[in-house]
């Protein structure tokens, strides 16, 4: 239902009764958010030792307590890839093209001060 509201051509959705999904929408706006939030800040308070390192726990980990050693971890942390149901770590774009037969499209951005456009989920961005 989310997905609906993100569409740029309307025609695709025109027929439909978009009235109640908005209702709906409007009230659970924040609910993914707001989710990610707690399971967070809550993996902190229960893996203290772990610090931000416990947002990139798998859930199989988490439930089986089969924690990997902090090295694991931060080379998660430093940058991962999931998507198809598959976790990559420290696989580079090509290798994840490869993988999931995409293609990145590379553009060069210079002196950006602001940012626009529909976002997914809120997030934040940093220059590399």
């Amino acid at each position: 239902m989310w997905w609906f509201f993100q569409m740029s051509d309307e025609s695709k959705v025109a027929e439909l009764d978009l009235e109640n999904l908005g209702k709906i929408r409007k009230k659970t706006d924040k609910l993914c958010n707001s989710s990610d939030t707690v399971i967070r800040k809550s993996l902190k308070k229960i893996y203290p030792h772990l610090e931000d390192l416990s947002s990139v726990l798998r859930t199989e980990e988490i439930l089986s307590g089969n924690i990997p050693d902090k090295n694991v971890l931060l080379n998660r942390y430093k940058g991962y890839f999931f998507g198809g149901g598959r976790l990559l770590i420290q696989s580079d774009k090509l290798e994840i093209a490869q993988i999931f037969d995409i293609h990145f499209k590379n553009e060069e951005v210079k002196n950006v001060e602001y940012l626009s456009g529909n976002i997914a989920q809120q997030g934040m961005a940093k220059i590399c």
